[in-house]
């Protein structure tokens, strides 16, 4: 059982839980390996309206573990503003954002606010693994890896920070010193966020090990896209690029940020499964929108109209010139 927690408060972890009832008993078993000595964390569970068990599993883990806190939205609401209603309620110094459906290696968080303790940056940022559920093995978090690990100080340039939000810890001043928020947007709310918190904060502490494990499961967002999963992900993918050009206006977003997701844009208008979802009418008016928005590369503004219809007509093809045509539309950061 955990010990009473810390009057100081170092780290806020913040969980948001929609439906996720069958994860929770692993993260549950998780979280009780992150600390082997250290009380002065809390965890905040964030049930954004969740229809089935979510919320009565939380309280009973809560009854428990004093470190646990437990906000029930009454209106799902989505990732974006549970998290936000994580930040608003945080009182540890730094602040991290794990999903309740991925890892993290033992001891990983108490390793990380030691290396917190002894810092004046703003970040700390580590790697992470990507597998597939069957993939996934709980002996991949059974190691002493955190034990062994060495920060790196490192300068936001020509290699950015990971789009992922999850690898990270923040500390939770610089996050309200510049009132950062997670947008409300379909997909790329991650993106979002890192590109703003690292155009303020350029200097962080970098850690190779993979102390995170993120898990693709079947039905996740990025798993298989149908109609309207496609359609939903391209107007989040849209949405986001106004929102990148915004912040980029008002000097809260760096030029690589703003290319790096621009990009990604690019991507948008060379995926089979873009083409296989939607008419030629409806992709030109993507293409419009992205041009209004300055977001295509000039190799798309001279030469999308010609391939597009190619692509509609033989999807397979793409395989083929995905390396070819992302030379032409890598950007130069």
């Amino acid at each position: 059982m955990a010990q009473n927690p810390s009057s100081h408060i170092t780290l806020s972890v913040v969980v948001s839980c929609y439906n996720v009832t069958r994860f929770l008993p692993a993260y549950f078993d998780i979280l009780s390996r992150q600390w082997p000595t250290r009380e002065d964390y809390e965890i905040i569970f964030v049930n954004d309206a969740s229809t089935d068990d979510t919320l009565q599993v939380l309280q009973q883990y809560a009854a428990t573990n004093p470190h646990a806190r437990i906000i029930d939205k009454p209106v799902n609401q989505g990732l974006s503003e549970a998290r936000n209603t994580g930040i608003d309620n945080a009182r540890g110094e730094w602040i991290t954002f794990p999903d309740s459906d991925d890892g993290l290696v033992d001891g990983a968080l108490e390793a990380l606010m030691n290396v917190a303790d002894t810092t004046s940056l703003n970040a700390i940022v580590h790697n992470y693994a990507r597998v597939s559920e069957t993939e996934y093995n709980e002996q991949l978090l059974r190691t002493d890896i955190a034990s062994h690990i060495t920060p790196i100080e490192r300068h936001v340039g020509a290699t950015l920070v990971s789009s992922s939000s999850c690898a990270k810890l923040y500390r939770t001043s610089a996050l309200r010193d510049i009132s950062l928020r997670f947008y409300d947007v379909a997909i790329c709310e991650d993106t979002i966020f890192v590109a703003t918190f690292f155009s303020a904060y350029q200097q962080y502490l970098f850690i190779e090990e993979d102390l995170y494990v993120y898990i693709k499961h079947p039905g996740s967002l990025t798993d298989g896209i149908d109609q309207a999963r496609c359609r939903r992900m391209t107007e989040g993918f849209l949405q986001g690029i106004g929102i990148v050009n915004d912040l980029y206006r008002q000097g809260k977003i760096i030029p690589q940020y703003r290319n790096h997701f621009c990009a990604l844009e690019d991507y948008l208008m060379l995926a089979p499964t873009i083409h296989a979802h939607y008419s030629l009418a409806e992709m030109r008016n993507i293409s419009k929108r992205l041009k209004d928005e300055d977001a295509l590369t000039p190799f798309f503004h001279t030469l999308a109209e010609r391939v597009r219809i190619f692509l509609y007509s033989h999807p397979t093809f793409f395989w083929a010139i995905t390396p070819i045509l992302r030379l032409f539309t890598r950007h130069q950061i």
